[in-house]
């Protein structure tokens, strides 16, 4: 018995002495991204089409389309229009799709500043989104007179930063890079708990989806939403495939 308790404890202070060092380095990667959470307002605004479609006709005066060698400044994309640093990261994209416009700020490596236009250049919907597969802070909906619509706090229930969720997975080695395959990581807000009747026996939590492909599935851990608990872990097929064992 005392063999075990003292296994538990060597454990604990492993994973939180690397979690306190991981922590303070997303902390700084990702600092553009909580002051970004902290200054995006409700306020309504319109995109400038006019503005926009001179922009490209400039770029294409130029001969400034997408080349993959060429990853400087504006560019002509495919569907729009993107913008590189002078060290060829992409910090900007405007996109042109399903009568839309969306335009895409770069913040740091997993998020991004989003905001949905509809044909006439009114704003539809604010946020900010990670490649992974969560939003974080608060998004913004407004209507087609340009009156804010609804607002969906994405922190709600989530007393467990997505920092130390990133944290986390710096810790034990979980390698946030998207696959070049089918499959990639991810990390979700879900639900954990037994099925019942009742929603209510259902908690939120943080889902860090990685591929096992000797599994052929996802391993999945899950950690408490409000204290960052491990909760547990497991393997679910991937999406088509059935396990015969």
């Amino acid at each position: 018995m005392k063999r075990f308790t003292y296994s538990i404890f060597v454990t604990y202070y492993v994973i939180a002495t690397i979690s306190c060092s991981s922590l303070k380095y997303i902390e700084s990667q990702t600092r553009n991204t909580r002051l970004s959470i902290d200054t995006i307002t409700s306020s309504f605004e319109r995109f400038d089409i006019s503005g926009y479609r001179q922009m490209k006709d400039s770029l294409r005066k130029t001969g400034s389309i997408h080349d993959v060698k060429q990853r400087i400044g504006k560019i002509i994309s495919f569907d729009g229009v993107v913008e590189y640093d002078n060290d060829g990261h992409l910090i900007k994209e405007i996109e042109e799709k399903f009568h839309q416009y969306i335009v895409n700020i770069r913040l740091d490596t997993n998020f991004t500043f989003s905001k949905i236009y509809n044909d006439n250049g009114a704003l539809i919907s604010k946020g900010i989104g990670s490649w992974l597969g969560f939003s974080v802070g608060k998004q913004y909906l407004f209507s087609e007179n340009g009156s804010l619509e609804k607002v969906i706090d994405h922190e709600n229930g989530y007393d467990y930063p997505f920092e130390k969720v990133l944290a986390f997975c710096k810790a034990h080695h979980i390698k946030l890079t998207k696959g070049t395959g089918q499959y990639s990581v991810s990390i979700r807000r879900s639900k954990y708990g037994r099925k019942t009747n009742s929603a209510s026996q259902l908690k939120p939590v943080w889902a860090i989806s990685i591929p096992n492909y000797k599994k052929r599935g996802y391993q999945i851990f899950f950690l408490d939403a409000k204290t960052g608990a491990f909760l547990s872990k497991a393997v679910f097929p991937f999406p088509g495939e059935i396990d015969m064992k």
